[in-house]
């Protein structure tokens, strides 16, 4: 099929980037920060409205999924950890200039306010379609994504150049 999943592609992106550290595979990791990471979130970001598409067509035809275009919570926390990985892996400033773009993405159109959680769908151009915090998706909800790329985050004493953006909830 021509259906790709960017979320998804820039899970296993992070993960194989784990995997050529540990297993000291320099040119897989090359090769996994340019197609995997790199070109993922070039391709998966919508550059007139923000945010990572949920799914794309690998021809560049309109996906026959509805929701192709919707923007949702999980595609974004994996591609912040996918492109901090890299940046920490490789020093290259795109990939942290790409991270801070969709940081700002999801702390103005995802995070909710009155208590710092974040919403789970927006449309295309970002608004919010539905105001509960979690989802139908079991495993898939904000209720657990969020908290646990936080927790990945605050467990990372290595990541110094991040002080002054704030991970943690209200």
């Amino acid at each position: 099929g021509r259906l790709v999943n960017p979320g998804a592609v820039l899970e296993i992106g992070w993960l194989l980037l784990k995997y050529s550290l540990i297993t000291h595979k320099k040119e897989l990791r090359k090769q996994v920060m340019s197609l995997f990471v790199d070109q993922m979130f070039n391709a998966a970001w919508d550059p007139n409205q923000g945010g990572i598409f949920t799914y794309l067509d690998v021809d560049g035809l309109s996906p026959t999924q509805l929701t192709w275009n919707m923007k949702l919570w999980w595609p974004v926390t994996e591609a912040m950890i996918a492109l901090i990985t890299a940046y920490k892996m490789s020093g290259e400033r795109k990939f942290l200039n790409n991270f801070s773009r969709v940081f700002d993405y999801a702390m103005v159109h995802f995070r909710e306010e009155r208590h710092g959680e974040w919403y789970g769908y927006a449309d295309n151009e970002g608004r919010v379609t539905h105001t509960f915090k979690g989802g139908p998706e079991k495993g898939r909800s904000p209720s657990w994504f969020i908290p646990a790329f936080h927790c990945w985050f605050l467990r990372r004493s290595d990541f110094n150049f991040l002080k002054g953006m704030v991970f943690v909830l209200k």
